[in-house]
Formats: structure tokens, sequence, C-alpha cells
């Protein structure tokens, strides 16, 4: 598959980058990281810099909040 034809499909499936033209999700593609992480793994930790973003193409993650008590 090409880039461009791969972008548009994996674009098409977020509402929030649908509207990027084919040109624009293989620019945006070409300037990611592809990052795989195995269950259980952590993606990013609080108080990471949120100097990214990140696109789950396939799988599913937890999201937690550790509180003052160190409980998440």
């Amino acid at each position: 598959m090409q880039l461009s034809a791969c972008a548009v499909e994996i674009f098409q499936q977020f509402e929030f980058l649908a509207g990027l033209s084919p040109e624009q999700g293989e620019d945006a593609l070409r300037r990611g990281r592809r990052r795989e992480c195995r269950a259980g793994e952590p993606l990013f930790s609080q108080g990471d810099p949120a100097d990214c973003c990140y696109l789950v193409i396939a799988g599913r993650f937890k999201l937690s909040k550790v509180h003052e008590q160190g409980r998440h």
C-alpha cells in the first residue's frame, strides 16, 4: 500500500483528522514515529512533557491518573 493510501485509510478512521488531504496525512505520517507497546507497558507517564501526539492505530490502552496518595 502506498503511503498516501495508508494515510487516507488511517486518518478517515478519526473524525478530527478526516479533513486532512492525502498529502497532509502523508506528511503527518512521515513526521511521526512508529512505536509498539506490549501489554502493560506505559505509553507515557503523568508529568511527562506534552511535546507529542499519539495516534493509536490498533489495540487499546488504559488512561489513569496517580492521586496524591499514590493510587491510580
